[in-house]
């Protein structure tokens, strides 16, 4: 095989290395100009800060726009990476975000907050404070504070649903609806208070507490009569006063007219002279001064019934439908040793008329003492008359006899009584009696 000559072999090979040098230089020619081009058209986004802050103003970018490492750098910083706290990011604020809450952790703080209108559906929060705060329409429909409190708070219009409490509060227009306390509340102008329970409460202006309209008093500050159910107190309109009230008697006393519009003082009247019909029990009755029973000439017609009469000076009483005569009951004594049959002893003179109520005798000493006596009165000595009506003869050693039965019981003053014995028997021993009697006077 015959093959071509050296000189063709070389011509070839030099015009393939000549084709293979220019398409190469064409290539990196063409790459350089697009390179140079992109950096001509190149874009920034802005400068990446510590802040981390977004541009203050739009870039603008185009298609093909290149993002250098420090705007991507900030684009990560706004992003947040996973599971960040920062509440500045928006991973945080998405992570912790839902169409019904809204949680936040730490202090929010929302100064010289003012707006036209502001509502917020549902507010939860644990301690509420909000200072100086004004707003021309605020609605909260549901609103649940632990430990809620506005200081200085002004509201034009002030709407509440559901359960509130409100310590002191002041409003212009103030709207409240379910049950709600107001502690002390002054309100002016138009107001509504549905179900409203309060302590004070100062109402001006066109106002409905519940069921009742107030919308018709006189200025709004007075309530008439006729706007209440129940206007009167004992059948006495309220503002009007009541009857004077009196005693049926002298018994008790008042300091002045009373009729309810003014305090009095009721007492006793210790200078009427009562007339008790009842029956009256003083039980542990303890007093210092003297005690008083009535002094004259009545009646007694009911058992119980005391006085003292003014005519016999006696005091007397009523017993079982019958006037009795209580008088002081007086007493003298005597004893005779070694009795006789013929004893004739003076005893007493009285000085002045006396009646004999009662002689009590008793024969003491040795075996069987028997003794026979009488006791007889009179001015003179050497004659009188017998106290019984006939001798009386005395055995009883132990107990006494007592004797109430008398032939003449009566002493004029300045007679004498004095012991004789018709008899004796037995021991002679002591024989001794005791006399009662009350005066006359």
């Amino acid at each position: 095989m015959k093959f071509p000559n050296k000189s063709l072999i070389i011509y070839l090979s030099t015009i393939f290395l000549i084709a293979a040098i220019s398409a190469g230089v064409s290539y990196f020619v063409s790459d350089q100009i697009v390179l140079i081009k992109e950096k001509e058209n190149e874009q920034r986004f802005g400068v990446v800060t510590s802040t981390g802050n977004f541009p203050t103003s739009l870039t603008n970018a185009q298609d093909n726009d290149l993002i250098n490492a420090g705007d991507f750098n900030h684009l990560e910083y706004v992003i947040g990476e996973t599971g960040t706290t920062s509440p500045k990011t928006l991973t945080y604020q998405v992570v912790n975000t839902n169409a019904n809450n809204v949680n936040f952790t730490g202090k929010l703080t929302i100064t010289s907050a003012t707006t036209t209108n502001h509502t917020i559906t549902n507010l939860w929060v644990t301690t509420f404070n909000p200072t100086n705060s004004s707003t021309t329409n605020a609605t909260l429909t549901n609103f649940w504070s632990t430990n809620g409190q506005i200081t200085n708070a002004s509201t034009t219009d002030l709407t509440v649903s559901g359960a509130s409490f409100f310590g002191t509060a002041t409003s212009t227009s103030f709207y409240v609806s379910g049950g709600t306390r107001l502690g002390a509340l002054n309100v002016i102008n138009n107001t509504n208070l549905g179900n409203a329970t309060t302590t004070g409460l100062t109402v001006q202006g066109g106002t409905k507490l519940g069921s009742l309209d107030i919308a018709a008093l006189n200025t709004a500050t007075v309530i008439t009569n006729a706007n209440l159910v129940n206007s009167t107190i004992s059948g006495i309109s309220l503002g009007s006063n009541l009857a004077d009230l009196t005693a049926t008697n002298g018994t008790l006393t008042f300091s002045g007219t009373y009729n309810g519009s003014t305090a009095r003082t009721i007492g006793l009247n210790l200078g009427s002279v009562n007339s008790w019909t009842g029956g009256q029990t003083f039980l542990n009755a303890t007093s210092t001064a003297s005690q008083f029973l009535p002094y004259g000439t009545l009646t007694l017609t009911q058992g119980g019934q005391v006085q003292v009469n003014s005519n016999s000076n006696k005091l007397q009483f009523n017993s079982n439908g019958v006037t009795q005569v209580l008088t002081a009951t007086s007493s003298f004594s005597f004893t005779v040793a070694s009795t006789t049959a013929s004893e004739n002893i003076t005893l007493k003179r009285f000085s002045q008329a006396v009646t004999i109520q009662k002689v009590s005798c008793v024969n003491q000493g040795g075996s069987s003492p028997s003794v026979t006596y009488n006791l007889p009165h009179g001015t003179n000595r050497t004659s009188g008359t017998n106290l019984f009506t006939s001798d009386e003869a005395m055995t009883n050693t132990t107990t006494g006899t007592q004797i109430y039965t008398f032939a003449d019981a009566t002493l004029a003053a300045g007679e004498v009584m004095w012991l004789t014995t018709s008899a004796q028997s037995g021991a002679a021993g002591f024989f001794g009696c005791t006399v009662y009697w009350f005066d006359d006077n």
